[in-house]
């Protein structure tokens, strides 16, 4: 039996083309469960790009470019829609395979992108930790608190946060 691709989600919306008349465009979306920390870090750290619940990651970021990589077509008894926590927008870039045939996350696939957003996650907390302690003083813990309020993340610990910053930093050592 041929696979024929099942979109998890097809949106239409209406963009202007040259013309300056409006036509359907449409994009394709995933949605899958990962950490719920990681979910409340994706959409308040990309904010900017959310539409109808849709996070469109820029396609030249670093999960961006994780999130094609990991693609791959949808096996034909997959189910045609999904649930999860985070719904990401698929996007066509200019080289490379098509988000029409292109639009499924097996298992193993979704562990690396999970891997990868906490990835991001913890560098940037990591970074800012070591920043504001060397340079203007602030208390590990205080960061810590002011980068889950400034990404309104409340189902981590900041106790977790600091034990996997000691854990970080104990690798580095050696």
């Amino acid at each position: 039996m041929p696979s024929t691709p099942i979109p998890i989600e097809e949106n239409y919306h209406y963009q202007l083309n040259s013309k300056n008349k409006f036509h359907p465009a449409m994009f394709y979306s995933i949605r899958f469960q990962i950490k719920p920390f990681l979910a409340e870090y994706l959409y308040a750290r990309y904010a900017g790009n959310i539409e109808e619940g849709i996070l469109h990651l820029p396609p030249h970021s670093y999960l961006g470019r994780s999130l094609h990589e990991l693609l791959c077509p949808r096996p034909y008894n997959a189910p045609a829609r999904e649930t999860g926590n985070v719904c990401l927008r698929l996007t066509s870039l200019h080289r490379g395979p098509s988000p029409s045939t292109y639009n499924y996350l097996t298992q193993a696939n979704r562990r690396i992108f999970e891997s990868r957003a906490q990835h991001l996650l913890h560098t940037e907390l990591f970074e800012r930790m070591l920043t504001d302690r060397h340079r203007r003083g602030i208390s590990y813990i205080e960061s810590i608190r002011c980068f889950l309020l400034k990404y309104q993340i409340d189902s981590i610990s900041e106790e977790g946060l600091m034990k996997a910053f000691y854990r970080w930093r104990k690798g580095l050592s050696g």
